[in-house]
Formats: C-alpha cells, sequence, structure tokens
C-alpha cells in the first residue's frame, strides 16, 4: 500500500491512494448488487446484507418517482437512507464496513469543505433561469436548496444517523479516518 499522496485529492493512503479508491468504490457496487439479488430472492426483513427491510420506504420512493414531485422524491429518498443506513444498530455496523470507507469519508468532508451543496444550488439556479428564458414550459425552481440539501445528506451518514443508535459506527469510522489522515497529511 502506497502512503505518497496523490496530489490535491488527499485520498487516504489506507486504500493506496485514487486507483485503490476507484477499486473501493467497485468493492461497494458488488455488494450493493449482492443486497439487491437478496432482496429479489426473498431475504428476510431483518437481513442487515439485503434492502427487504426498507421495503416500505422503497414504495414510498417509487411512488413518489412516478408523482414527479421532487420534494417528496427527495424526502422518501431521504427516509430509505435514514432506515437502510442507521437502523438497526447491527444494520449499521454492517453498512458503516461495507460501505464507508475512508475514501468516502474523505468524499464526504470535501465536499463539505468545499460547499457542494450551495455551488450545486448556483449552479442550477443559473442554468435553470438560462432555461426559462426560452422556454416557458422550464421550472425555473426545479429542486429547492433545501430539498438539494436534504438529497446531500444522505451521503453523509455521520450527520444523518445523528440521534440513532446506528450512529456510532459511522461516527467511529470517521474518527479513524481522520486521525489517519492527519498523521500523514497534515490536515
Amino acid at each position: 500500500v502506497s502512503t505518497q499522496s496523490t496530489g490535491s485529492s488527499g485520498i487516504n493512503a489506507e486504500y493506496g491512494g485514487e486507483e485503490a479508491c476507484y477499486q473501493d468504490f467497485s468493492n461497494q457496487m458488488i455488494t450493493w448488487a449482492k443486497m439487491v439479488d437478496k432482496s429479489m430472492d426473498g431475504a428476510s426483513k431483518k437481513d442487515c446484507t439485503a434492502y427487504t427491510r426498507v421495503e416500505k420506504q422503497l414504495a414510498k420512493y417509487f411512488k413518489a418517482f412516478q408523482s414527479e414531485d421532487m420534494s417528496g422524491l427527495i424526502n422518501a429518498q431521504y427516509e430509505m437512507s435514514k432506515k437502510g443506513m442507521c437502523e438497526p444498530k447491527k444494520c449499521a455496523k454492517y453498512q458503516a464496513k461495507n460501505f464507508y470507507s475512508c475514501c468516502s469519508v474523505e468524499g464526504v468532508d470535501l465536499a463539505a469543505e468545499h460547499e457542494l451543496g450551495e455551488n450545486i444550488g448556483n449552479i442550477l439556479d443559473n442554468v435553470m433561469g438560462l432555461l426559462s428564458i426560452f422556454s416557458q414550459d422550464v421550472e425555473e425552481n426545479l429542486i429547492s436548496r433545501e430539498d438539494l440539501q436534504t438529497y446531500l445528506s444522505t451521503y453523509a451518514p455521520e450527520n444523518l444517523c445523528k440521534g440513532e443508535k446506528g450512529a456510532k459506527a459511522y461516527k467511529k469510522k470517521g474518527k479513524q479516518c481522520r486521525k489517519q489522515r492527519s498523521t500523514e497529511y497534515g490536515y
């Protein structure tokens, strides 16, 4: 495993730099696909390695998707993410182990540091405003700033799971990764 910094991205050496983070993400997608397969095969609603435990939230999500209500869709995704990632404690541990790597922690931290939500909001405001000049069919407020922040919060499990029993697994991993990053890179 490399201990060299990978430039300005500062990706954690635990994964050997950017290439290893690509592999990390690939492994996450394989785990995700296996969880979907298990769900389709009728896994128990208590099985942490399947998505059947968020069946009600997923149905709400699909219903909101069909209605084309962006705010409803985002709120349904938030509820599904919160249930899937934060409850119960043993499932939160499984999720943190398999989906909250130091590469993920680094990404969440960089998004917060660079005010990703605010910047995306500015871009959307500008693009939608411009498009509305050319077409009256364009809704200028496709997504509100509040909905955008809610959506992005589903990718930050330390905050998403605050107050839930499963929060500890994410806090522990985040603390470990930040300590390692601080030691190795000084930030």
